[in-house]
């Protein structure tokens, strides 16, 4: 079977999934990244982090983040971490290969080029 160009068969399947895709709020938020801000006793920084959502967890990925904890000019210890959504998180350092087998699937779905050090974040709000 042939369709023409203009076809709205070939759009509304596209649309249907694009809905698909937006609907899917339990693994991912959107398609953005989102803004991190880690607060500690020595200053605050925001970094836009690699991330996705799955069980009530966020998981993310900043090279960044990674380079200012080794140089020093973060501490993760003690840290208070805010996103957009205005929580509050724990911090909790995973290297990948110890993330649940869904969680790297989802991640390197949404990012085909990942680091191997993530950070869990769980929200300290109940």
């Amino acid at each position: 079977m042939k369709l023409p160009r203009n076809s709205t068969i070939g759009k509304f399947i596209v649309e249907e999934m694009f809905d698909e895709i937006w609907e899917d709020t339990e693994n991912t938020k959107d398609f953005n990244d989102i803004v991190f801000r880690l607060i500690n006793i020595n200053n605050d920084k925001n970094y836009r982090v690699k991330y996705i959502f799955k069980n009530d967890v966020f998981y993310i990925q900043d090279p960044e983040l990674v380079t200012d904890t080794i140089n020093g000019l973060v501490s993760l210890e003690n840290a208070i971490v805010t996103l957009d959504d205005g929580k509050i998180y724990s911090l909790n350092t995973k290297i990948k290969q110890d993330l649940p087998d869904k969680v790297r699937e989802l991640f390197d779905s949404k990012y085909p080029e990942t680091e191997n050090i993530f950070f869990e974040l769980i929200s300290l709000n109940n």
